[in-house]
């Protein structure tokens, strides 16, 4: 059973943030997420409510591992075949059934796991003057869940976890 912990109705300038949900995680992909093809349903029940509110991003590998510090730049060695060096630029896109709401819905690109960290994500949060955000996508529980509520936190934003079924979260 889902869990909710709203403080009052979702207003106007809430904000959907649909995280990766592009063809590099579905199950063709290198990096396959097994929950985002199914949750595509939950997707486009949001985005369609407001698709001018909706943000989508997209995860952007490096060039190749050199361009990357640290650790990172091992684990690119790693996996090269997902750098830009070699992966196929589709790879990159959104899935397709969410590819036809943009534009209305913009596309923010990120170059780090979190799109809470390291992109101009906020910037463009509070340039739209989004005050909540609706979060769903590939990934949105763990690790990711909690960099998210971090953030909502430090940027005095409300936020809502929009859970899938398949992804083992739970709707806050």
């Amino acid at each position: 059973m889902a869990e909710h912990h709203l403080r009052g109705p979702i207003g106007p300038a809430a904000t959907h943030l649909c995280i990766d949900m592009q063809r590099l995680l579905a199950p063709e992909g290198p990096w396959p997420t097994p929950w985002a093809e199914p949750a595509l349903e939950c997707q486009v029940g949001l985005i369609e409510r407001r698709p001018a509110a909706t943000f989508f991003t997209r995860f952007i590998p490096p060039k190749t591992p050199e361009d990357m510090p640290g650790a990172w730049k091992r684990y690119y060695e790693k996996w090269r075949e997902v750098t830009r060096e070699f992966i196929d630029p589709q790879l990159l896109d959104l899935l397709e059934p969410l590819q036809k709401y943009v534009p209305p819905a913009c596309v923010v690109d990120k170059t780090r796991y979190s799109a809470f960290v390291g992109s101009a994500l906020h910037s463009v949060l509070r340039k739209h003057g989004a005050n909540t955000l609706i979060i769903s996508g590939a990934e949105t529980f763990g690790r990711p869940c909690s960099r998210a509520v971090e953030c909502l936190e430090q940027w005095r934003f409300e936020g809502v976890l929009a859970a899938t079924p398949l992804s083992g979260g739970t709707a806050r």
